[in-house]
């Protein structure tokens, strides 16, 4: 770089799940480099960078990454571009292209020199005379330092002992460290650091300005705790106000039921207008659907806010029209007898963890309570096993497998003396093999008309254990008289 230029990267991940992260990632930046590879070309998460990007007003640069491979086509990417509205320059637009490659490092000077010259078209200059201001980038807790987060800097300079407020918290700062670790004692505008001294953990994206006595910090803090918890008293009252108009929709259908019922019986309506629901009262409101629905209770804990936020923002992705996932608890942080006092108030719980660890203690304990502790590194591996969890908590189905069928030839009946008889039926196994007391369907016109077990099994008069394919025999069922000639008997193993 020349002189006081200097270009800082933010990089944020590419997985679907930190879908909030890239979008905060266009917010805080002046310039949106979009990578996308040249053998994949543009994907859904190239998409949604793009849009971000458009939506935050951030000007875009097209890293075309990935040129070294042998199956690399830049020129396809370029085509597909355009589909999301994005020109290149080569193509007519007046978006910059820099094809590059990490492995050989091709390219990278030509992305630098097309960042620098952007800059200097949008006249991106900072202010470091006034007190500082700049965005949470990540937030975690530290042993032995306590909560820590990543601070941007976009305007202003940061020093030692300055008072930050972000969100719901501040911060005396008691140390700084630069992106290699290192102790530093001020922060330039456009420079990151790692900043400790913070009440509790600041949220990913919050806007941290300087403040200027820790009165005045407390004061700012206590009114925005104050006005969040209005806004939730808010959306709660919205909430109970919408269950109270479902409510009042179903007890508004009950009495129009109600009152076709009484107008059917003395024939002033048709008898064959139907119910328009079921009757409901205050203490059964949920369908049987709903009431069948298993659920499975988790603790979240995660290294991040941000990995925490896209760790539960992908649970509640999942499909839960089966089994609903009941999140008690979710923080930054390794796993706390706190988070196994949570866990222990429902049965069954499961501790999901994220790049956090526990001690043998705590293993102890949780083993003591009966939660299980998951531990995960890779995001898709946590969303799978939780799939799993959650399929598990089913009831089992159990399947009938077909394990041979019978053509009915003939009818007998058969005197059991005392006036009693009973039905035997002339039989032809079709396929497989059938067997006594095994279970069985009766099928007629392609439909099961009844189940039951087979009590009789003989051959030439003789009781038989079993009988093969393309062999004749006589079959009595349990409890059913009513064979036809043709009926299939269906036998199944289970």
């Amino acid at each position: 770089m020349k002189g006081t230029q200097s270009i800082t990267f933010l990089d944020t991940p590419g997985h679907a799940a930190f879908s909030a992260m890239r979008k905060r990632g266009a917010n805080v930046t002046d310039i949106a480099i979009v990578v996308v590879a040249a053998d994949d070309g543009v994907m859904p998460q190239t998409k949604e960078a793009i849009k971000f990007a458009l939506e935050a007003k951030a000007p875009i640069i097209i890293a075309i990454t990935k040129c070294d491979k042998y199956d690399a086509d830049p020129e396809k990417v370029k085509n597909q571009l355009l589909q999301e509205e994005i020109a290149v320059e080569e193509l007519g637009g007046d978006v910059q292209c820099v094809e590059i490659s990490a492995k050989t490092k091709s390219g990278l000077d030509s992305l630098k020199e097309n960042i620098l010259l952007l800059g200097e078209i949008l006249e991106l200059k900072v202010e470091s005379s006034i007190p500082a201001e700049g965005y949470i980038i990540e937030s975690k807790i530290v042993k032995g330092k306590g909560p820590e987060a990543s601070i941007l800097v976009s305007r202003g300079t940061l020093e030692m002992g300055d008072i930050l407020v972000a969100g719901n918290t501040w911060c005396k700062v008691k140390s700084m460290n630069d992106e290699f670790g290192n102790k530093i004692t001020s922060v330039q505008p456009g420079k990151p650091a790692l900043i400790t001294g913070w009440k509790s953990l600041p949220s990913s994206g919050d806007m941290a300005l300087c403040c200027e006595s820790e009165a005045k910090a407390k004061k700012v803090v206590a009114y925005r705790e104050k006005v969040s918890k209005q806004l939730a008293a808010v959306d709660e009252i919205k909430t109970l106000n919408e269950n109270i108009s479902e409510l009042n929709q179903k007890r508004h259908e009950e009495k129009v039921l109600a009152a076709s019922n009484k107008k059917s019986k003395f024939g002033l309506r048709p008898s064959a207008n139907k119910a328009l629901s079921t009757p409901t009262t205050l203490d059964n409101t949920k369908s049987e659907s709903e009431s069948e629905i298993k659920t499975v209770s988790l603790v979240i804990k995660a290294d991040t806010y941000g990995t925490l936020e896209a760790v539960t923002e992908s649970l509640k992705g999942l499909d839960q029209s089966k089994v609903k996932l009941d999140i008690l608890d979710s923080s930054v942080g390794n796993v706390s007898e706190f988070d196994i006092k949570v866990g222990s108030s429902v049965k069954n719980s499961t501790i999901i963890c994220f790049n956090v660890k526990y001690d043998k203690q705590i293993a102890t304990l949780a083993k003591k309570n009966g939660i299980n502790i998951q531990t995960y590194t890779v995001i898709y591996k946590l969303l799978d096993q939780v799939v799993d969890l959650m399929e598990s908590s089913l009831d089992p189905i159990f399947v009938d497998e077909v394990s041979g069928e019978a053509r009915v030839l003939k009818v007998f009946s058969l005197s059991l003396g005392s006036n009693k008889t009973r039905t035997i039926a002339g039989s032809r196994v079709l396929n497989g093999s059938i067997g006594k007391n095994q279970k069985v369907n009766i099928i007629r016109n392609k439909k099961v008309i009844f189940t039951s077990t087979i009590d009789s099994l003989k051959q030439e008069k003789t009781d038989t254990a079993s009988i093969g394919r393309g062999q004749d025999c006589g079959i009595g069922i349990q409890n059913f008289d009513g064979l036809l000639a043709d009926d299939i008997i269906q036998f199944c193993t289970f």
